[in-house]
């Protein structure tokens, strides 16, 4: 199990720092209703990566008791050249960068609302998201711990990849944690590509060496 979480540190990172969900989260946080809005939103946002993290996992954990099936590794291969492409992409659009027009609407989210919103960006509205999702999932498929302990990992790396979401939301209660996340929201509009690019083609290139070694092995 130990060596399932280290192998899911690096997706755990390349998740907490997605900067449009940190900057959905620090609007929520500063919003006309943020003590409820916020709490909501860091809920739905945890358990949007808890079941994406338990599907995967055990879908791959469905087709493969002792030795993960050679559609796993498959898997992690085309989200490992997904995460290169994504890579090319956001270095491709660097000078061209906004946020979603979308995100001006966060302001008037009721409590329901935030958590619908959180659990989206956990999974389908947030494209970079799901590969790393995912790619932690067949993770912990292929280290064949069960389903006890895949639940165990599962909790673990929600819990870590939602931390940046968690100081999003809470560190704005406070008027100077407001100033202090209002700073690092713009800092982090002007170097998404610079943290984003690097991060993408190291994971991805991780996902493709070990597939392909997964592969070679069956």
């Amino acid at each position: 199990m130990l060596s399932a979480l280290v192998g899911l540190l690096p997706f755990a990172v390349g998740v907490i720092i997605s900067p449009v969900p940190i900057i959905a989260a620090i609007i929520v946080a500063t919003s006309r209703r943020r003590f409820s809005t916020g709490p909501a939103f860091l809920a739905g946002w945890f358990v949007g990566l808890l079941g994406l993290m338990i599907l995967f996992s055990e879908l791959g954990a469905t087709f493969g008791r002792d030795e993960p099936p050679v559609f796993v590794h498959v898997v992690g291969l085309v989200l490992g050249f997904f995460l290169w492409w994504l890579a090319w992409k956001e270095w491709r659009d660097r000078d061209k960068k906004e946020m979603p027009a979308w995100l001006e609407s966060v302001d008037e989210l009721k409590a329901y609302n935030a958590f619908v919103f959180g659990l989206a960006l956990a999974t389908i509205v947030n494209p970079k998201n799901i590969p790393l999702t995912v790619a932690a999932g067949t993770v912990v498929a292929r280290s064949g711990i069960g389903f006890g302990g895949a639940l165990v990992v599962a909790i673990v790396f929600s819990v870590i990849a939602s931390l940046s979401i968690a100081l999003s939301v809470g560190l704005p209660l406070t008027e100077v944690g407001r100033r202090v996340m209002d700073r690092f929201r713009d800092w982090l509009q002007r170097r998404t590509t610079m943290i984003m690019v690097p991060l993408f083609v190291l994971i991805g290139t991780v996902l493709i060496v070990t597939s392909i070694l997964g592969i070679s092995a069956n």
